[in-house]
């Protein structure tokens, strides 16, 4: 006659296990990643937000600006006040470019004058830069406008020692 056992084989604890590993193995880089997507989603709304003040400048005849609030980590545009996500923040990192690049600190934010982005009718741009980088300081991006007679809003990453241009 059989009796029946109730238990737990050691074949299924063993594949529950590798089960769970696999998993968390997994989702361990979206953990690490993710205040990059943050930042990196933050300087995309606010290049769509410039290209599109820049367009209206320009279909208005009237002149248009954004207002970055660098301590409270917020902007205006047309009315609308905008706060940047949770762990997000205007901020440049400033490097020691020896061979063993480290963290030094904070420069400047933003080199707009007076923290404000002018657009204008003719489709120029007040020159300077924006910066972005998260609450560990993990990553840095930055929006930048240039000085000429046509308004030119790029983006760029910091990777390792050196600015990459995005766009």
């Amino acid at each position: 006659m059989k009796t029946n056992v109730y238990g737990i084989s050691l074949l299924e604890v063993t594949l529950s296990v590798s089960v769970l590993l696999l998993i968390v193995s997994l989702s361990m880089p979206l953990f690490v990643m993710h205040n990059r997507l943050f930042v990196k989603a933050e300087l995309e709304n606010i290049y769509g937000l410039m290209l599109y003040l820049q367009r209206k400048a320009s279909v208005e005849q009237q002149i248009q600006t954004l207002i970055l609030d660098v301590k409270k980590s917020s902007y205006r545009a047309h009315g609308e006040y905008t706060k940047l996500a949770r762990d997000v923040v205007f901020a440049q990192p400033a490097f020691i470019t020896d061979k063993n690049t480290q963290f030094k600190g904070f420069a400047k934010s933003s080199t707009f004058k007076n923290n404000t982005v002018v657009f204008y009718p003719d489709g120029t741009i007040t020159s300077g830069s924006l910066f972005l980088t998260d609450s560990k300081h993990s990553c840095a991006y930055a929006l930048t406008c240039g000085v000429g007679k046509v308004g030119f809003i790029r983006k760029y990453r910091y990777s390792g020692n050196k600015w990459v241009l995005l766009s």
